[in-house]
């Protein structure tokens, strides 16, 4: 299996790929180190170019985002799925996940700690870092980001590729737009509409991104 990423998200994964006794001939891709050969931990290799995850592909073309940003598991799913990859999900055991009407979508991450409750819809792509919650009726949308710590109150809806900071607080009935930065440790009471960075207790619109970016 192939991680996307051999940073410190890909670190915090493999313990939870340990867990759930996915270690085994694991592969991560890196390609900002230039041409060097070298192993995460002396044990798993890390690959550096696309030619070698398509030669990767042949023998197992199951893969995983780990990397935390959002722009990048949307670019990294999109390629690799057409490189004839095949996205996993991958949630922790110790997750705890609501029997009732909980959807997630694919290639989406959760790790260790986090609360799901019922009526919860989860996009491709999400990454729900340590120690999150997601109460009832919420809707995050492909490729958001949830940092460690992050509350999610209820019936909230987040749009695609949003960034929720570590220990940040979204408030019941809140709707986020897309492409919007909440920053650690925020309190957000209230609606916020795309292409912008949020913070403050409460939070309030600290920069305007340009939509092309």
């Amino acid at each position: 299996m192939l991680v996307l990423g051999a940073g410190g998200l890909a670190m915090q994964l493999l313990d939870t790929l340990v867990e759930l006794n996915l270690e085994e001939n694991l592969v991560f891709f890196d390609d900002t180190k230039g041409s060097e050969c070298r192993y995460l931990y002396d044990k798993f290799p890390v690959i550096n170019s696309i030619d070698l995850a398509n030669t990767h592909f042949k023998r197992d073309n199951r893969f995983i985002l780990g990397t935390g940003n959002p722009k990048l598991r949307n670019m990294f799913y999109e390629k690799f799925t057409k490189n004839g990859g095949e996205p996993i999900s991958i949630i922790s055991p110790s997750v705890t996940v609501s029997d009732f009407n909980v959807k997630i979508g694919i290639g989406v991450t959760i790790l260790r700690g986090c609360v799901i409750e019922s009526g919860v819809s989860l996009g491709n792509g999400c990454l729900i870092n340590l120690n999150c919650t997601i109460c009832h009726g919420s809707t995050l949308g492909d490729y958001c980001e949830m940092g460690p710590g992050g509350m999610i109150t209820g019936n909230v809806k987040i749009g695609e590729n949003t960034t929720i900071g570590s220990g940040a607080i979204i408030l019941p009935n809140s709707v986020i737009g897309k492409n919007v930065i909440v920053a650690s440790g925020a309190l957000v009471r209230h609606d916020f509409p795309d292409n912008v960075m949020v913070a403050g207790v409460p939070a309030i619109i600290k920069k305007i991104f340009n939509s092309n970016n």
